[in-house]
């Protein structure tokens, strides 16, 4: 401390020595506990000499003992632990993550700016509290059982994610919390961090909520949606589209399509697909049975995963489609055939007169070989006369609006004078089976001209001879009369069935095929429908149903 003997400081005063320390609190502790004669301890800096002293004053019988010790190298230890503290706590204080010690106990020994600006406290205020203190007491205890899990598992607890109230309302945090250990290795506590995931928690649940009403949509349209990735594998499908292989939406993810749609394999279908894959297009496409048994509109998207799909269902669009073609077609024709029947009639009309007057001049001409052959000629020229008739009639029913003209008819007394206008071979059976009391609203001329062409139907198709049987009953429940005009030929084929009704299709060598398309305009004219059943070899039935009188 000085550079003298022992000898040269005995018996001198203590303040020529130490002349600096005049005036201090040194001098003032010194005069102080001689004064009082009591203990004193305390530190000094830089009074005595250069560096840390640890003064102990002590009383003696003469005055005072003063004990000094050298601790300037603890206290520069102390000094340059206390500036690393300052420094950490600055760092520690920078840090946006909410930062934490807490003690065995629970209770808050160190906590950042940040966790103090959450709470809108001063930091110093938090130290020494429990969660208890600055939270709801059911979120307080969900965050003290995370403590006690580390406590006694001595392992950290990474990712809890837990609400915490503030001044601004509840939000979310996550925290990961770990263990510190004593050097005998017992935890005496823990050290959290904690960032705030309120946004992203709004943002998940906003998307969550987006996702969900993306599903909904997707859900409630009739549209089959599906999602592939590029191996061809489900991402995603809607009901609708799930339905078509009879799964559930969330069995038939991670399935192949392919291997679902088996017969689309080596399809005009399967290659666009794979085109709008490879391309990564958007492309438009009709297929037609071989998806699903119906006619689609399939569009393509591409996607982060691979491709999207949409199939919509257009097989009523089609058919409309094909009705409209169809009227289109039939307008044709009904302009031609009208155009035909009305050139035709005034021919016709004049070969009736010629015919008329031809048969009275036979009746002049004296029998024989040439009478015989003239009349037959003649017969023969009727015949043919009344069937060129029956085509214009019915190429005229079929061009103008079906005009009844109604009247109150028995349904019974109509068919037995109907079936005196048919020429029936006698190689052919008729059996009539009509309850009397079947009256009906109807135009008789037009019920008579479908059931003659019924009839007709039926002896054409039996050239070897057969049975034609028609019926006529009620259904009161339904309020109709069915009328059925049944006979035993061959029959009608599959493939012909659905084009039964239509115009210019027959089977016949002879005829247009006008006939049961008129059938059928004449019976819905009176509010009625006309269908048939058939099976090849066990003859036809058509069937009428006509509504009762009222």
């Amino acid at each position: 401390m000085w550079n003298v003997s022992l000898e040269d400081v005995i018996d001198r005063n203590f303040w020529t020595c130490f002349p600096k320390l005049k005036g201090t609190v040194i001098e003032e502790n010194f005069r102080d506990a001689m004064e009082k004669n009591e203990y004193r301890h305390f530190d000094t800096k830089g009074y005595i000499a250069t560096g840390y002293y640890e003064a102990k004053v002590i009383p003696a019988p003469k005055g005072i003992s003063i004990v000094l010790n050298d601790i300037t190298k603890r206290k520069r230890a102390e000094d340059t632990l206390l500036q690393k503290q300052k420094e950490l706590t600055r760092i520690l204080d920078s840090s946006p993550v909410i930062i934490f010690y807490k003690d065995k106990e629970g209770k808050l020994i160190q906590a950042n700016e940040a966790f103090a600006e959450v709470l809108r406290v001063p930091k110093e205020s938090l130290l020494g509290k429990t969660v208890f203190d600055l939270y709801s007491a059911e979120l307080a205890q969900n965050m003290t059982n995370d403590d006690i899990e580390v406590f006694n598992s001595k392992l950290p607890k990474l990712g809890i994610e837990e609400p915490y109230e503030s001044p601004t309302g509840v939000r979310w945090i996550k925290t990961d919390k770990y263990p510190t250990f004593a050097e005998n290795g017992e935890v005496i506590g823990l050290i959290g961090f904690s960032e705030d995931i309120t946004e992203r928690k709004k943002a998940e649940e906003a998307l969550i909520r987006d996702n969900r009403r993306f599903n909904e949509i997707l859900e409630s349209i009739s549209d089959d949606f599906m999602v592939l990735d590029f191996n061809w594998n489900f991402v995603y499908a809607n009901s609708q589209a799930s339905k078509l292989v009879g799964l559930e939406p969330e069995d038939i993810v991670g399935k192949n399509f392919w291997e679902l749609f088996p017969k689309n394999k080596g399809t005009p279908f399967e290659q666009n697909l794979r085109e709008a894959m490879e391309r990564r297009e958007v492309r438009r496409f009709e297929i037609h049975g071989q998806y699903c048994g119906r006619d689609k509109l399939m569009s393509t998207y591409p996607s982060v995963e691979g491709i999207a799909l949409i199939a919509t269902d257009i097989t009523e669009r089609k058919k409309l489609e094909k009705k409209v073609k169809e009227s289109e077609h039939f307008a044709a024709i009904g302009q031609t055939a009208g155009m035909v029947g009305h050139d035709l009639r005034n021919p016709l009309q004049t070969i009736i007169s010629e015919l008329y007057l031809a048969e009275g001049e036979l009746k002049t001409v004296p029998e024989g070989p040439l009478k015989a052959a003239l009349k037959e000629s003649l017969e023969d020229i009727s015949e043919q006369v009344v069937y060129m008739d029956k085509i214009v009639s019915d190429l005229q029913t079929f061009v103008k609006p079906v005009e009844a003209h109604k009247q109150i008819v028995n349904l019974k007394e109509l068919t037995v004078s109907t079936l005196a206008q048919v020429n029936v071979p006698e190689n052919i059976q008729t059996h009539m089976s009509i309850d009397e009391k079947i009256k009906l609203n109807i135009d008789p001329q037009l019920l008579k001209r479908v059931l003659i062409n019924l009839m007709t139907n039926s002896v054409q198709a039996m050239p070897q001879g057969g049975e034609i049987t028609i019926q006529g009953n009620t259904d009161a429940r339904k309020k109709k009369a069915r009328i059925t005009v049944t006979d035993n030929g061959p029959g009608i084929s599959e493939e012909i069935k659905p084009k039964i009704f239509t115009p210019l299709f027959t089977t016949k060598a002879k005829g247009q095929g006008f006939g049961l398309a008129v059938c059928k305009r004449v019976i819905e004219a009176q509010g009625g429908v006309i269908y048939f059943e058939s099976k090849v070899g066990m003859g036809a039935k058509f069937i009428m149903d006509l509504p009762l009188c009222k």
